[in-house]
């Protein structure tokens, strides 16, 4: 519970300078952060409405609220390795009570790379391909298209050897 707690504070935030967004968007792991900003918009967000995002590769959330109980992560293969996690018993239960399987986008690969990549050229940020998700949701998603819509975006854990390594091995060709 410190953990979703702590991981509020990011969309409380958000609140405490935008009152009047219509999503706010978060990627979904483990669900620390997805339940903490879920609970935030709920207390602080007025009429906001919060979306989750998963890869399509890492959609245990999405199937768990589609299903009722939580469902088992699939096999850890999506690049988007900060949500290859499962969700808990209490993230379950935040997530169970606020929002729905609906409320749950699914991004693939190649969308999740795009959007890692234009955060990156066009904004100068580093971000992980697990926060990369939530744009990439934004960007397909027509939900969105003349909305105020905040996304939660965080880290810069990227592999860079193995980025660079796959440049070599293509350079090489």
């Amino acid at each position: 519970m410190d953990i979703i707690a702590g991981q509020a504070t990011a969309a409380k935030e958000v609140f405490e300078e935008q009152k009047d967004l219509d999503y706010l968007v978060f990627p979904i792991g483990g669900g620390g952060l997805s339940s903490g900003s879920i609970l935030s918009t709920k207390y602080f967000g007025e009429k906001c409405k919060p979306i989750g995002v998963e890869p399509y590769l890492a959609r245990d959330a999405k199937e768990s609220l589609e299903k009722g109980t939580i469902q088992p992560q699939m096999p850890p293969i999506s690049i988007a390795d900060g949500l290859r996690t499962s969700l808990g018993s209490n993230t379950f239960k935040i997530l169970k009570d606020n929002i729905t399987a609906d409320d749950v986008i699914l991004v693939d690969e190649s969308e999740i790379i795009e959007a890692t990549q234009l955060v990156l050229e066009r904004m100068k940020i580093v971000i992980e391909p697990s926060s990369a998700t939530v744009v990439a949701a934004v960007l397909k998603d027509d939900r969105f298209r003349g909305k105020k819509v905040c996304c939660i975006i965080s880290g810069g854990n990227i592999d860079m050897s193995g980025l660079f390594n796959d440049i070599r091995s293509m350079l090489k060709m």
